[in-house]
């Protein structure tokens, strides 16, 4: 069957509606209580490697991938779906799809997305910290600060006019 002819129940006022698209799904369906546990798996993974960035990538780029081939996969499953489903879900546009699959995965990648930045922005924060930190002690101590050593009596300048002054008496 080409995934183009495939008749969905939906309407075309409600296609657009997820609530309705929702109350058409058959959710005692094996298949589907598979795909929210996996949901839910990817979901517990992207939050329980948040310190492992290698993993986050990794699992960011399957995800991704997973979203882009989105329209292979729903072609695949309007052809097979007597293999797995019950009833016939998959349009040809992808409506079911996008909403009970790559909506999920594009949330998750989301997620990690944020996370990044979040850690980005409070490593910028801590370098900056740093930097002011390390400029502010600079200034603070004789080595670093011109203005110390002139008042103190330990810039090279004070110290040759005072051996100056002492061999004209």
């Amino acid at each position: 069957m080409d995934p183009v002819d495939i008749k969905v129940e939906l309407g075309p006022k409600e296609l657009f509606s997820i609530t309705k698209l929702l109350d058409k799904v058959d959710w005692t369906e094996p298949w589907i209580i598979m795909l929210l546990v996996f949901h839910g798996f990817v979901t517990v993974l992207a939050v329980a490697t948040r310190n492992h960035g290698n993993i986050q990538a990794a699992l960011f780029c399957i995800l991704l991938l997973m979203v882009y081939f989105s329209e292979v996969l729903n072609e695949w499953a309007a052809r097979n779906w007597r293999l797995f489903a019950r009833d016939q879900y998959f349009d040809s546009r992808g409506t079911f799809f996008s909403t009970m699959i790559a909506a999920p995965l594009l949330l998750n990648c989301l997620f990690l997305v944020g996370h990044w930045l979040w850690i980005s922005g409070t490593l910028l924060i801590k370098a900056k910290q740093s930097q002011f930190r390390s400029n502010l002690h600079r200034q603070h101590t004789p080595s670093g600060n011109s203005h110390y050593r002139q008042a103190h009596g330990s810039d090279s300048s004070s110290k040759s006019d005072v051996s100056d002054s002492s061999s004209h008496e």
